[in-house]
């Protein structure tokens, strides 16, 4: 199984639908509607996303601390492979971008 199997919101049943609507952004699929077109960090450390369709960064996320000890517990509980941890985390920063 890949990594992005690994962590489809689909296999996680207590997931969040914005945790749901996170991951889904972060593997390139578009689960939720609406999705989220990409996430920033803003320069105090929190994490806006942009929703398909919208113009800017207008839907609030949270602390990049609390979203990136998530993400972790995640990869965690998907028991992603060394080498799958290290795609997945690249993943992340590609698409949880600072400002």
């Amino acid at each position: 199984m890949t990594w992005k199997q690994k962590l489809n919101p689909g296999r996680f049943s207590g997931m969040s639908p914005k945790m749901g609507a996170i991951i889904a952004c972060i593997l390139d699929i578009e689960m939720t509607t609406p999705a989220i077109e990409s996430m920033i960090v803003t320069s105090d450390g929190f994490v806006l996303a942009q929703l398909v369709g919208d113009i800017g960064y207008i839907e609030f996320i949270g602390s990049e601390d609390d979203l990136l000890r998530n993400f972790n517990n995640l990869v965690t509980a998907a028991k992603l492979t060394p080498i799958q941890k290290r795609a997945a985390h690249i993943a992340y920063v590609t698409h949880v971008r600072r400002a």
